[in-house]
């Protein structure tokens, strides 16, 4: 799977006519101004347009971790850091997607002290989830791949109690998958292989499992195949590595599980169950796909 794609400064300013911070007249007018003198978009918004950095950083911390979350890349090397595209775009400056993450942090306290002040609020422990997700989508996407672990490991576990306390919640339980596959796709960057695998693997079981429970829901399949197609993209880089046998099978491996998430979503595209983003999902698997097997083909 490839690193997402830079957004033209055009969509980014797409997203604060959305938020209603500006209109859409002002932003044509703040891309001319762009043009013209090569500021950076949000500091034309902030010094002509009353748009306030807080709301700035709100809307890159938002950006950021959709598109830090979209898709990963094979290893480290691959991967172009998401923060540098936004100050490549002409967005914002290095001190204000320091800002950003500071606002998301500022987001995750308040989650926090509604979780503290009580306890059995399941909702407000799952907003803390998410938050600390959010947080280590925006700091893997800086490169600070440690400590996305650890916020990974902290949603992680939050989870695993919610799911351990409603044992009959499949939401939790999708929840906790999707927290082992983003935590695996981490791991792997590291070159932690064995976490890697056993949080892809536990991806791959729960998903199947809730899915097997409930074969005509769409969405639980198309977890399975993120499961399968994430812990085939940690196969496919662990092999890439490695050398003679080890990267045979590995690359064999990730070719099984990449055919097993393709067959997936080939099926419910021939029903007209997905479109959008699954769809493209799909096309970059069968890229994918392809190249692994031409990489096993030099291989022998």
């Amino acid at each position: 799977m490839t690193a997402p794609q830079p957004l033209p400064s055009r969509l980014i300013g797409a997203l604060f006519v959305e938020r209603g911070l500006v209109s859409e007249s002002q932003i044509r007018i703040a891309l001319e101004i762009q043009n013209e003198t090569g500021q950076q978009l949000g500091q034309i918004l902030v010094e002509r347009f009353g748009v306030s950095r807080k709301e700035l950083a709100s809307v890159v911390a938002e950006q950021w971790a959709k598109l830090g979350g979209s898709s990963g890349p094979e290893d480290a090397a691959s991967w172009r850091r998401l923060g540098d595209i936004f100050v490549d775009r002409g967005f914002v400056s290095e001190d204000e997607l320091n800002e950003a993450l500071a606002r998301q942090r500022e987001a995750q306290a308040e989650f926090l002290a509604l979780a503290e002040a009580d306890p059995s609020n399941v909702a407000a422990r799952n907003d803390v989830a998410i938050g600390l997700s959010k947080i280590a989508e925006m700091l893997d996407a800086e490169g600070r791949t440690a400590e996305a672990v650890r916020e990974l490991q902290t949603a992680t576990a939050i989870h695993l109690k919610l799911a351990a306390a409603d044992p009959s919640n499949s939401g939790w339980k999708l929840a906790l998958a999707s927290d082992y596959n983003r935590l695996a796709t981490v791991q792997a960057k590291r070159g932690d292989r064995a976490a890697a695998i056993e949080n892809h693997t536990k991806a791959v079981e729960m998903t199947r499992e809730l899915r097997d429970a409930n074969p005509e829901n769409v969405e639980l399949s198309v977890a399975v195949a993120l499961a399968r197609l994430g812990r085939g993209d940690a196969y496919a880089a662990f092999g890439r590595r490695a050398r003679g046998v080890p990267r045979e099978t590995d690359l064999a491996t990730a070719e099984h599980d990449y055919l097993a998430g393709t067959a997936v979503l080939e099926g419910l595209l021939q029903k007209k169950a997905i479109e959008g983003t699954d769809v493209k999902t799909l096309e970059a698997a069968r890229e994918e796909l392809a190249r692994i097997r031409a990489d096993r083909a030099g291989a022998r």
